[in-house]
């Protein structure tokens, strides 16, 4: 009747040990070796299937796991480098077309082959990559960027090329030139045939008609070659004028045709005609100059590199996400096969428990029971009671049986508490695997939004850069004639004193002179040429003086040609900001020039990034400006002028060894709501294309990151704003 219990376990045994039925009879018959034999063999059969399902369960994780690693992430990485060295690429290209600086060019020779670079190491890590989207995405970046790369080799050659680069320059060059240099030869010989006619008054006017013909029509060409080249209004105006100059000196000249030569009839018949195909022409130029292919190059640049510049970003940004998207994937799946390999090892251990526990009382009721029933059989026999049992004390096989037996369970236990104890590892080291996965996740997109500041902050670094390298390259390539010229006007000055004195002493040695040089006294006027040439070389010697403050002042603005950090004058920084700025400060029609008020203290050099620093001084001076002006609105010229615009720098020494300036105005000032926001990026209040929000929180970068300072901002509406910076005279980087 006990047997019925056991069929189902023996039942289980059967499938796992493939011991055919009549497993009891069988088993009945069995050596106690080959019983032992039989339970170890299903014990470690066991074992190998538990460890085995384990290492299968771990090692896809850890497949998972390289996966993201060695694919996924440094997917998402090269593609934003890409990102960020197309971006450069652009950025030189414009810097060069802006400046002509042949640095840039190198920069984006040297960018080109770091983007190539990224091109390379994302084939390679998408080529193992079962999927075919990105592979798709990366075979259009590459034909997109075999259109791009043959573009910027295109523009530098329009670049260098001004005639082919600027329509209205090369009309002038093909068909206006040719036509000034026939005009300026007939004007020459009308001019050479009547100096030789200068006997009478009116073959000296007519002399003088032609001179002012001629001296219009050169100013005339050369205000419209100066608009068509830097394309300010100011010189097309002084073409205008010119130009009405030049038609009042032609209908003077027509008007004496009568009292010319018949050669010089003939010359000015010619001049008429080339005249008129001349004046033809500015009109188209004009158009030229206006429309957006002003400069071949930058219409270029416009309508195909920067679209197609784009088209790649884009193409970038969506393997980003998909690179991202996937990673999110692959550790969702590999979360995933680490919850299943915990359930399937539990499972698993509870089978190999209850199995140990069904092999236990099957085998002690195949060898125990039998065996104590032998052991009873034998003390009645030898007691001769057969009824009495006697325990087993022996040592020899039934006893080393039960030992055996013993061992096994002992051992038994140990594989299960092993076991455990490494399942226990195992959840310990996944845990610390995701954990360090979601870490670095996070860092990912933390990149990710660096990376679209840098990329809003790059358009506002590279165009302060581009401006300070215009403004030093313009003031160097404008000093040296100017102190050519300002070196040279003292030895004019000398020069045409002893000229002077010379003729005052041929004056004194032959006072009456003849009939030829009292007729060309009279025409040059020498008494007011003596008089006046002195004041004009005094006004060219005053005139070099103030260019050269000019360019001093620009100097000092781009600091490009000094060290990083230096101890530096602010005062120096401060007044040249304000020389740059003159042009807003002085008076207009609608308002009188606004007033800067200077408290200069006795500051000592100061340490500092002194381009950097300057750079915070026009911010801030030019919101001044932008607040005074905004405040002007419905107000008159004589209210303006009763309460007069005004500015007041204020500069100090601290106590605590910082040094402060302040700069304040009193203008519309601002709410409360404003200024609490007022250096957050991309913030502004100005109206759509006069601000672009950057300039104070990169004022605020320099002075709080880059000086270990502070920048704070004072305002009342209606009342005006100060905004103060307060540095250390020395840094502690030093």
């Amino acid at each position: 009747m006990r047997y019925k219990y056991f069929q189902p376990l023996e039942a289980l045994i059967q499938k796992a040990t493939g011991v055919k039925p009549s497993l009891n009879n069988r088993i009945k018959h069995l050596k106690l070796g080959e019983k032992l034999n039989l339970g170890f063999g299903t014990l470690v059969v066991l074992t190998f299937l538990v460890v085995g399902r384990t290492y299968l369960s771990s090692v896809q994780a850890t497949a998972n796991i390289n996966q993201t690693q060695t694919v996924r992430m440094p997917s998402a990485l090269a593609s934003a480098t890409a990102q960020t060295n197309l971006l450069r690429m652009l950025s030189d290209v414009r810097g060069y077309l802006a400046t002509g600086d042949s640095e840039y060019r190198f920069r984006y020779q040297k960018t080109r082959q770091s983007f190539e670079t990224d091109l390379t190491m994302l084939n390679d890590l998408l080529s193992d990559q079962a999927t075919s989207k990105n592979q798709q995405q990366l075979q259009n970046l590459k034909q997109i960027y075999q259109q791009w790369s043959v573009l910027p080799d295109r523009l530098f050659k329009l670049y260098d090329d001004t005639i082919e680069n600027q329509p209205a320059l090369k009309l002038l060059d093909q068909e206006g030139e040719l036509l000034i240099v026939g005009i300026s030869n007939q004007m020459q010989q009308m001019l050479e045939e009547q100096e030789g006619q200068l006997a009478s008054a009116e073959a000296a006017i007519l002399f003088r008609d032609m001179l002012e013909f001629r001296n219009s029509f050169a100013l005339l060409v050369s205000a419209l070659r100066t608009y068509i080249v830097v394309r300010e209004p100011t010189f097309r105006f002084e073409y205008g004028r010119n130009l009405q100059a030049n038609r009042q000196a032609w209908e003077r000249l027509t008007q004496k045709k009568n009292e010319m030569t018949l050669s010089q009839q003939a010359s000015l018949q010619k001049i008429a005609q080339q005249r008129q195909s001349f004046l033809n022409l500015p009109e188209t130029m004009f158009k030229a100059v206006a429309s957006d292919r002003y400069r071949n190059d930058l219409y270029l640049f416009n309508s195909e590199a920067e679209p197609l510049a784009t088209e790649m970003l884009s193409i970038l940004n969506e393997i980003v996400q998909d690179q991202q998207t996937a990673l999110t994937q692959e550790l969702e799946v590999g979360n995933a096969s680490l919850t299943d390999a915990q359930w399937k090892n539990l499972f698993t251990g509870l089978i190999a428990v209850g199995l140990s526990v069904g092999m236990t009382v099957f085998f002690r009721r195949h060898i125990a029971q039998p065996v104590q029933r032998l052991t009873e059989a034998t003390s009645r026999i030898t007691a001769g009671d057969f009824d009495v049992s006697a325990p087993v004390e022996s040592q020899d096989e039934i006893g080393q049986l039960a030992l055996t037996f013993n061992q096994m369970t002992k051992s038994l236990k140990e594989s299960r508490d092993q076991l455990e104890h490494y399942n226990r590892n195992l959840e310990h080291e996944v845990r610390d695997r995701t954990q360090e996965l979601q870490e670095k996740n996070q860092q990912l997109e933390q990149a990710f939004d660096d990376l679209k500041q840098t990329q809003a902050q790059l358009v506002q670094t590279e165009k302060m850069s581009s401006l300070g390298q215009l403004v030093a390259g313009i003031a160097h390539e404008i000093n040296n004639p100017v102190n050519f010229i300002h070196g040279n006007v003292n030895f004019v000055d000398q020069y045409a004193q002893d000229l002077l004195g010379l003729v005052h002493l041929y004056q004194l040695q032959y006072p009456e002179p003849g009939l030829e040089i009292q007729d060309r006294l009279k025409d040059i006027d020498f008494q007011f040429l003596e008089t006046d040439l002195t004041r004009v070389l005094a006004s060219i010697k005053v005139g070099t003086e103030r260019i050269r403050e000019i360019i001093k002042s620009l100097r000092l603005f781009s600091r490009l040609d000094e060290a990083e950090v230096k101890n530096v004058d602010l005062h120096e920084g401060i007044d040249s900001t304000l020389m740059i700025l003159q042009g807003r400060l002085k008076a207009k029609t609608d308002r009188p020039a606004i007033e800067v008020i200077k408290h200069y203290g006795a500051l000592p050099k100061v340490e500092c990034h002194a381009g950097q620093l300057n750079q915070v001084f026009m911010n801030l001076l030019s919101n001044a400006i932008d607040a005074l002006e905004e405040s002007n609105h419905d107000r008159s010229f004589t209210t303006i002028e009763q309460q007069r615009n005004t500015i007041w720098i204020q500069t100090e020494v601290m106590k605590n060894d910082r040094v402060k300036i302040t700069i304040a105005d009193n203008g519309i000032g601002m709410s409360e709501v404003v200024r609490s926001r007022l250096f957050d990026p991309f913030f502004t209040t100005k109206p759509v294309g006069k601000g672009t929000g950057l300039g104070l929180a990169i004022s605020y970068q320099i002075i709080t990151e880059k000086h270990n300072g502070q920048l704070y901002c004072d305002s009342t509406p209606g009342k005006g704003t100060r905004f103060c910076i307060e540095i250390p005279k020395q840094q502690p980087f030093a």
